[in-house]
């Protein structure tokens, strides 16, 4: 007789755990219209929610700078002028390898932030926020910044905070990164997406921002100053941004530029080394809507200060996405990114040029039930390699869900998926199966 394995045997436990409590939970009408008050429209997590993908306000510049309203969450009014907001995210799972070689291990991830409000007056907010994280222990303040509103038409924005330049919700394609070369590949689908170098409270990890906002109209120019430096003050350490971003029949048209400090001006640190060091960059995106369809376009290219015309970097992100909501709730994104990478040393075989897409699918509780079905898919064109991961997430209890999860990796690839280090071959795929439990909620 073939033994059963342990995450067999946690499935089958799973499968009835979820066929019979849930729904007898969900039969209950009183019951059934209490989550749906708890959960919103449903407990997923934002990877799996492709509602929150479409979102404008994080289709473009998506900076805090932006506007001075309050988080969208529901916060703790504890005086008029100050408010405390919440979050919890935790997972616990286990996935097990299950060809062509067997493994298993266990997954635990936790998340909490605590955030305050203050707004003084009209013209001024205060925003904090930390957070702590596991199994990395990591304890970071992740932003502590105010903006201002001077005569209604200068927003100024300054401290320690996170803003992004950039359309696309697939790849990552954030232009005030300050990484070289980054290509993005199937970390995509991580079901953490967790960004290890920003766990600590170093400046580099957590620049400090100066940034203006200049409403033009229905459009805004955007100008900032991003710092990394722990010590003292050195222009070195400076890098500047100019966004200007105008609608026009219902398209949002951008255009950037951005600078890279030279680290080398000031011998390098720990905190701004040499090697990170891009030249300036110049681009371009739009956003918006046609025929129902939600489209998105990004590009960048970093121009050699000795010779603007030779790139020494480019990239280009184009996507497309759509969500139906009736009979049946049923969206998909699309989106494929090309990279040119020529700050390669000249006698590194890696390719210079990658071609990617991405793909995702998802059924919104397929025929009035509590399963959502997903489906991913990553591939690299170049290389011949990539991973299909289908799952089902299972709601109805109170802020969580139960997601099955089976993923494929194939082609020639050594990647990282949820901190562990999968393989695969153009012989041999990698196949996997999980089961993840998931906590989820705001406050």
């Amino acid at each position: 007789m073939k033994k059963v394995s342990s995450l067999g045997k946690l499935i089958f436990v799973g499968l009835l755990a979820t066929s019979v409590l849930i729904p007898a939970i969900a039969q209950n009408p009183a019951n059934a219209d209490m989550l749906d008050e708890i959960n919103g429209s449903d407990s997923s997590n934002d990877m799996d929610d492709l509602d929150s993908l479409f979102e404008e306000a994080e289709d473009t510049t998506g900076t805090e700078a932006t506007s001075t309203e309050l988080p969208k969450q529901t916060a703790v009014e504890i005086s008029p002028i100050f408010k405390l907001n919440s979050s919890i995210n935790a997972k616990l799972g286990f996935v097990e390898q299950c060809y062509p070689e067997e493994d298993h291990w266990p997954y635990a991830y936790f998340k909490g932030t605590l955030g305050a409000t203050a707004r003084p007056s009209s013209d001024l907010c205060i925003r904090a926020e930390g957070y702590v994280k596991f199994p990395k222990m990591a304890f970071v303040l992740d932003t502590f910044y105010f903006d201002y509103i001077m005569m209604n038409r200068l927003y100024v924005t300054a401290g320690r905070t996170n803003i992004t330049w950039g359309n696309a919700h697939l790849f990552d394609t954030n232009v005030l990164d300050d990484k070289r070369g980054d290509i993005t590949d199937v970390s995509i689908f991580d079901t953490d997406n967790d960004d290890e170098e920003a766990d600590d409270n170093t400046s580099s990890s957590h620049p400090f921002y100066a940034i203006a906002t200049i409403p033009i109209r229905h459009g805004q120019l955007q100008m900032l100053a991003k710092y990394i430096k722990s010590d003292e003050i050195d222009p070195a350490y400076v890098s500047y941004g100019l966004s200007l971003e105008y609608p026009i029949k219902g398209f949002a048209f951008n255009v950037f530029a951005r600078t890279w400090p030279d680290y080398k001006e000031s011998g390098g640190s720990e905190d701004c080394p040499n090697s990170e060091y891009m030249d300036p960059a110049v681009g371009a995106q739009i956003t918006g809507d046609l025929l129902n369809f939600h489209l998105t376009a990004w590009g960048k290219a970093h121009l050699p200060k000795s010779d603007p015309l030779d790139f020494s970097y480019a990239k280009f992100v184009g996507g497309i996405g759509r969500i139906w909501t009736a009979p049946e709730k049923i969206g998909f994104l699309a989106e494929y990114q090309y990279t040119y990478n020529n700050m390669l040393d000249k006698d590194e075989s890696e390719n210079r040029f990658s071609n990617n897409v991405a793909f995702t699918l998802q059924w919104r509780k397929m025929l009035g039930s509590r399963f959502s079905p997903t489906i991913q898919w990553y591939h690299d064109i170049e290389d011949r390699c990539g991973s299909v991961i289908p799952s089902v997430s299972v709601s109805g209890l109170p802020y969580a869900n139960v997601t099955f999860l089976a993923p494929i990796f194939y082609g020639n690839q050594s990647v990282s998926y949820n901190n562990f280090t999968v393989t695969s071959t153009s012989d041999k795929p990698t196949v996997l199966l999980g089961i993840m439990f998931t906590i989820d909620a705001s406050f």
